[in-house]
């Protein structure tokens, strides 16, 4: 499917911002658009070949994640790896410009607490670093 402006709507949160939802693994996923430059259509052309290799990528994201934050989360759990990997959901993009991108994840409560996992996916190549909010 390829996205153009329509379907996505204003934010409630930031009128620079314009948003959709999509159904991925049974669960809602937000695709938002950064748009104070007004290069939209620039995004688009992001978003476009973002959602081409949408699945790929975010197994390589969590993938990331896992490689990152594995150890330090499971001390205490006796969870292996894969299930490590299917506790983290991917909850929105983040379209910001300049052919980047943020994949924003959350996981199972009880090993993850309120924790916001966030990495960064610029020109294609996911940066170093997970950012860790909550």
């Amino acid at each position: 499917m390829k996205y153009t402006a329509e379907h996505f709507i204003p934010s409630e949160y930031d009128e620079q911002t314009i948003e959709c939802i999509i159904d991925f693994q049974d669960q809602p996923v937000i695709l938002s658009i950064y748009n104070g430059d007004d290069n939209l259509e620039d995004i688009l052309v992001d978003v476009n070949k973002t959602m081409e290799d949408f699945e790929h990528l975010n197994k390589r994201g969590v993938r990331l994640i896992t490689d990152e934050l594995f150890d330090a989360y499971t001390k205490k759990s006796a969870i292996t790896e894969e299930e490590f990997m299917e506790d983290i959901k991917l909850v929105s993009l983040y379209f910001t410009g300049d052919q980047e991108v943020e994949f924003t994840y959350e996981g199972n409560k009880e090993l993850f607490g309120e924790h916001i996992l966030t990495i960064s996916l610029v020109e294609g190549h996911f940066e170093d670093g997970v950012a860790i909010d909550g």
